[in-house]
């Protein structure tokens, strides 16, 4: 872990690599995946939708082949239901951390690009409430939300030059984030994600590829 950070920092804040200024929003649709100390898997839990941000830096390693770092924020949410107690339960969290994300383009259409993407993800718990019958509870302190989670995500991006600098990005991204270290209580929770985000891209040198297809 401290080698991904330490990768990150460097990449961030190394200029010279960086060509290519990233932002980026989303939405987030999360399911609870939670299994108690008998490894059984807790029923009725139905998936929601929040937000998704991230920001960072993005550079070109060959042609084809591009690498991005950044920092993201994601809010996972979650509702269930008890039938046997009549119990409505409700799980809004917030989680931070880094994002290594490699990118390979495979299909280039005038001023569309079309790429694959691979990512790992480190995030950590920020703050969280449960809400059992209207009554909220911090969870804060409860081991299986406030442990680190590491994420592994795969998807599609497609880009679209606006002008010499600007590219419009249109990403659909599915991911699963395990725990990382054992629960005391043999208890686990692991997050199914899939998040669907536009975002910008500022050429700090301008897009080579923008700038050649305007003169097309």
């Amino acid at each position: 872990m401290k080698y991904l950070t330490l990768f990150t920092f460097l990449f961030l804040f190394n200029p010279i690599q960086a060509q290519q200024l990233m932002s980026e929003i989303g939405r987030v649709n999360t399911t609870f995946l939670y299994t108690n100390s008998d490894n059984e898997a807790l029923e009725n839990l139905y998936s929601e939708t929040d937000f998704s941000y991230a920001l960072g830096y993005r550079m070109t390693l060959s042609e084809s082949i591009y690498l991005r770092a950044g920092l993201v924020f994601n809010r996972y949410n979650n509702q269930g239901s008890d039938p046997v107690y009549d119990n409505l339960y409700e799980w809004k969290t917030s989680y931070a951390g880094l994002q290594i994300s490699p990118e390979y383009q495979f299909l280039n259409r005038k001023k569309i690009r079309v790429l694959a993407i691979g990512s790992i993800e480190p995030q950590f718990f920020i703050k969280g409430t449960q809400t059992i019958n209207k009554q909220i509870f911090d969870l804060k302190g409860i081991e299986q939300f406030d442990k680190p989670f590491l994420f592994w995500k795969g998807g599609l991006s497609a880009n679209y030059c606006l002008d010499e600098k600007v590219v419009l990005s249109l990403r659909y991204m599915l991911g699963k984030g395990n725990p990382l270290g054992k629960s005391a209580d043999d208890e686990t929770l692991k997050l199914k994600t899939s998040t669907f985000s536009i975002g910008l891209l500022w050429g700090i040198k301008g897009c080579k590829y923008c700038r050649n297809q305007r003169l097309q």
